[in-house]
């Protein structure tokens, strides 16, 4: 029992260290945020209807789907490690070695791909995600709805049985035009992950500064655009594209990854394309936001060492509401994470507590979340699709529960917490 105490007492020493920490960084940020970045095409459509319009299928795919989907898939090597191809239509990843069971494997081998693994370029990539992803949420085959997914120029003249999107020969952006698919244009790299607007799914284009700029330059076709789609929180530096993995301009290395947002130019500008409204958008628009909400919130912990001595603390810190979708972390997409055991480490202790509230404080300040979507999974601990400072509570307390005895699973204990332990 001794023990025990020690132990508990060891954990509401590190999570009070933990609170303070939370209420020192929440204080001390400022309540001015940012205007978000000026939408262009704001009366036209996302790129998840306009795929649809362009004869991608009947169903329109929700954001939250296509992020499902591509959870799913960057999780195995069926895109991921596919070698980069220079041939102009090569789109066959290693899940899906199409274009070789049609005769055109020597073309992509040629150029960097292997019967393997098979090759990709950069269009070719997006163009096979976004139609493996459309197929899934049509219930129909790749090939019916190719057709409405742009790819490059001339890529419907090889004679393969999928097709791509014709309405005009240089294929992104007068698809763009064409269907006024909302976008965003940013100068420069930061200022794209500074604005606020992106979202895990969005299109990147990296455009080419030799050429042009932002989406006056992706209007000039150039071997050295690029594109990808964003893999991260909103402010991370992470994209999923077949090409450059060390460095703007540095294309010694490239193949299917998922890594910091470089282009194949040395010098680049950048346009989003939005896949979909998010689920809580009203209007499709991004919000205009001047003052970060705050709320004041209590957070009682209770904790029996003993069957008769408890221990009563109550903290109250000033705080903005939690974020509910965090960030994925690649160490931790698919892996299967018991509730609660946010480390994964075999242990619901003060530490997944201790994670809980330090996710809580950078998702309450604007900042990247440190858990990814298993891990906060398993951090929701009352199930109510929050990570919050509740949570936190009642993982030390279930902590405390089993240092003294007690043996009810987390969920239960969280439902209705058990009788504590004789001594």
């Amino acid at each position: 029992m001794y023990r025990a105490r020690k132990l508990i007492q060891k954990s509401f020493t590190v999570l009070w260290a933990v609170i303070f920490f939370v209420t020192s960084i929440i204080i001390r940020q400022p309540e001015l945020r940012c205007e978000a970045a000026a939408m262009k095409n704001p009366n036209g459509v996302y790129l998840n209807a306009a795929l649809v319009k362009a004869g991608a299928g009947s169903v329109v795919e929700p954001l939250e789907d296509w992020q499902s989907f591509l959870n799913k898939f960057s999780a195995n090597n069926y895109y991921v490690g596919t070698p980069y191809s220079g041939w102009l239509y090569a789109a066959s990843p290693n899940g899906d070695k199409w274009q070789y069971n049609e005769g055109y494997g020597t073309y992509i081998n040629s150029n960097g791909g292997t019967t393997a693994l098979g090759g990709m370029n950069c269009t070719g990539f997006v163009w096979h995600a976004l139609m493996n992803g459309l197929a899934y949420a049509n219930g129909s085959s790749k090939q019916a709805v190719s057709a409405g997914i742009p790819n490059v120029n001339g890529f419907n003249s090889m004679g393969f049985t999928r097709k791509a999107w014709t309405g005009g020969a240089n294929r992104w952006y007068d698809f763009v035009v064409k269907y006024s698919v909302h976008y965003y244009e940013f100068s420069t790299k930061a200022e794209m992950l500074s604005s606020g607007v992106l979202t895990k799914g969005d299109i990147i284009w990296c455009v080419d500064g030799s050429v042009g700029k932002l989406m006056a330059g992706l209007a000039i076709p150039a071997s050295y655009h690029h594109i990808g789609i964003y893999m991260g929180d909103g402010k991370s530096d992470r994209w999923w594209q077949s090409g450059p993995t060390k460095a703007d301009g540095d294309l010694s290395s490239q193949k299917n990854s998922i890594n910091p947002i470089y282009g194949c130019a040395k010098k680049n500008t950048y346009v989003v394309i939005p896949f979909g409204a998010k689920a809580k958008s009203t209007d499709g628009l991004p919000a205009k936001t001047t003052t970060a909400p705050v709320t004041t919130v209590t957070t009682t912990f209770t904790t029996t060492a003993t069957t008769t001595t408890a221990t009563t603390t109550t903290v109250t810190t000033t705080t903005a509401p939690p974020e509910t979708i965090p960030a994925p972390d690649p160490q931790y997409i698919g892996v299967e994470i018991p509730l609660g055991d946010v480390d994964n480490d075999g242990c619901i202790d003060s530490a997944d507590a201790s994670l809980i509230l330090l996710a809580y404080a950078q998702l309450s300040t604007h900042g990247a979340s440190q858990l990814s979507e298993e891990q906060a999974l398993a951090a929701d601990v009352d199930s109510d699709g929050c990570v919050d400072a509740t949570d936190a509570s009642a993982v030390l307390s279930y902590y405390s529960y089993t240092s003294t005895g007690g043996t009810a699973g987390i969920a239960e204990f969280v439902q209705q917490p058990p009788e504590e332990p004789s001594a």
